[in-house]
Formats: C-alpha cells, structure tokens, sequence
C-alpha cells in the first residue's frame, strides 16, 4: 500500500506540476498580451496627440485666413467705391471738356459765318476739294459709350444702361467705333 500511495502521490504531484507549468505559460501569454496591448495604448495616445497638434495648427490657420478674407473684403468694397468715385469724376471732366469743346467749335464757327460769303465760297470751296477733310465740323458733337462696347451711342440709347460716358464723336472715329445700328447718332 505505501507503494500505491507513493504511485498515487506521484501521479498527483506530476498533475498538479503540469497544472502549475499550464498555469505559468498562460500567464506568460497574457502578459505578453497585456504587454502588447500597452504598447499600442501608447502608439495611439502619441498618434492622437499629433493629431490634435496637426488639428491646433489647422484651427490657427483657418482663423488666419478668415482674418485674412475679412480685409481682403474690406479691401474691395474700399477699392470699389474709390473706382466708382474715380469713374464719376472722369465722367464729370470728359462733360466739361466736350462743354469746352463745343463751345470751341461753336465760337469757331461763329467766326467763319461773319466771313464775308465769298471768302466763305472760296473756303467751302478749297475745304471740300478732298472729301478727307469733311468731317472735323461734323464730328464735334458729344455721343456717349459704354465701358466695354464697340459702338457709340445717342443720349437715351436702351444701350447706355449699365454705363454711360460722354466723349466727341470725333474721339469716338478716332478709337474705331462704329455708330449704334439703333440710335444712329
């Protein structure tokens, strides 16, 4: 019976060290595990701090640019009433200077009716010989244009809506515009 026992106790000691040993690797395995999941918890926690940084950053430059954006808007309506009282003044001093003008060209032509009608035959006369020269009294009325057309245009033309600029009809035939086919001014 001591030998049994002794068998027994064998057995039982050589199951319980098996256990122990199983008991051990699975431990073993877990912390390597644990280990490896502690290792990715702070591969991630590193990972989304750079991203909140990249994020900061990019919060700062948005703000940047919408700072930016609101001058550059700024900019512009400054800019444009700048341009629009610019275009104004322009459109006052092109009137004055075809005020002047006309007034020239009337002045002028008072001055060759109060000619003595022959000497006014001999210049009609020796004026017409070459058809080039007929228009300088005839172009010295005021037509109006636009910013961007090719045309010019009679005061009240359905084409003058957007903008309207007084200019002699002679610096309008010296630009290369051509009369409106509507107005015909």
């Amino acid at each position: 019976m001591k030998k049994f026992f002794k068998t027994k106790y064998r057995a039982v000691m050589a199951v319980v060290l098996s256990l122990l040993v199983f008991s051990a690797y699975g431990n073993i395995v877990q912390l390597q595990k644990a280990g490896n999941q502690q290792q990715q918890v702070k591969e991630l926690k590193a990972d989304l701090k750079s991203k909140e940084e990249e994020y900061d950053s990019l919060r700062e430059e948005y703000s940047s640019t919408l700072s930016q954006k609101a001058d550059y808007e700024s900019d512009y309506y400054d800019l444009s009433e700048e341009y629009d009282e610019l275009e104004e003044k322009y459109n006052e001093l092109n009137e004055k200077q075809n005020q002047k003008e006309e007034k020239k060209s009337a002045a002028s032509y008072d001055t060759a009716s109060s000619e003595a009608p022959s000497a006014a035959v001999s210049s009609y006369s020796s004026n017409h010989s070459d058809d080039s020269d007929v228009t300088d009294s005839s172009d010295s009325y005021s037509v109006h244009i636009t910013k961007t057309g090719d045309k010019y245009h009679s005061a009240g033309c359905q084409y003058l809506r957007q903008s309207d600029i007084v200019i002699t009809k002679s610096e309008a035939v010296q630009r290369g515009l051509d009369p409106c086919s509507k107005c015909n001014p």
